[in-house]
């Protein structure tokens, strides 16, 4: 007879380690920024990282799943999303200064523009690769900014008649 509270898929065997999985986000952000989304090979990360390749699938499932995973973790480094609370403290001012300032910072980093050659790259930036990384990483950016100025807008604070349009710009 099956359980009526069966545990999650996850609960079963030993607790994911950490700091590999750090390891393996690492070794994953250098080794796709540097060879590319069809030369990086999950035999090449986990080798990177110090880990079996089981060790690699383990954590992340897939090529897909761990690309989207380095791509959110630069993201998220280079603009955390703290940045974009909505209690920041000081002047309206100072935050879209600060924001500008981590944006154009990610942006302009070598990191980035290694990842926009990769996305146009003949044979690496197919449709899919190319959703895959909008979704891990520049669509959170502008839904976080976007969301900062809608707060704005309704605390009287800004005076922004598309929001959408202005995130966009």
């Amino acid at each position: 007879r099956m359980s009526d509270n069966p545990l999650p898929p996850n609960a079963l065997g030993r607790p994911k380690d950490m700091a590999k999985r750090q390891a393996i986000l690492d070794a994953a952000k250098t080794l796709f920024l540097t060879k590319g989304y069809a030369s990086t090979s999950m035999d090449a990360v986990a080798g990177l990282a110090g880990v079996s390749k089981l060790t690699v699938y383990s954590h992340f499932g897939d090529k897909e799943a761990l690309f989207a995973a380095a791509i959110r973790a630069k993201c998220e480094e280079m603009m955390p999303a703290d940045l974009f609370h909505l209690e920041l403290k000081g002047p309206l001012r100072n935050q879209l200064k600060a924001i500008a300032t981590g944006f154009f910072a990610l942006v302009s980093s070598e990191e980035a523009i290694s990842t926009h050659r990769m996305m146009l790259s003949p044979g690496n930036a197919d449709d899919p690769l190319r959703k895959l990384f909008w979704e891990a990483g520049p669509k959170r950016t502008q839904e976080d900014f976007a969301a900062f100025l809608q707060a704005r807008v309704a605390a009287g604070e800004l005076e922004i008649p598309d929001v959408a349009r202005a995130t966009e710009q």
